[in-house]
């Protein structure tokens, strides 16, 4: 079953999993959920540094066919390092939020788009 995760749940991110939920995917909370929930993080230094978004998305368990939304707002830094990650764990599918043009430009040398 092809999985749908969400990474950054800001406002952006909090309404595609609402509205992915709302047209019918199923949340299922799992132990990895759990962990990950045990490891919240309250600094936002700490929460956008690389060494935390590896061991979340190894706790996640994210995997090659899964498609990755990648939500940071206006953090340039923590998306494309997160992307970068994902391009590395061989994620073929990544949708990531640029707020404007030069993160749009920045993102695409890191993850381009298929065609």
């Amino acid at each position: 079953m092809k999985r749908v995760i969400v990474i950054g749940l800001g406002i952006f991110g909090f309404n595609i999993v609402k509205d992915l939920f709302e047209g019918g995917f199923e949340s299922s909370p799992s132990t990895r959920t759990r962990k990950l929930s045990r490891r919240s993080v309250t600094s936002p230094r700490k929460r956008s540094s690389p060494t935390a978004r590896t061991e979340i998305m190894d706790i996640v368990g994210i995997h090659e066919d899964d498609v990755v939304i990648v939500s940071f707002g206006e953090d340039l830094a923590a998306a494309t390092l997160t992307t970068l990650h994902l391009k590395q764990m061989k994620v073929k599918e990544i949708i990531v939020k640029a707020p404007n043009e030069e993160h749009k430009l920045i993102l695409e040398k890191v993850a381009p788009r298929r065609s």
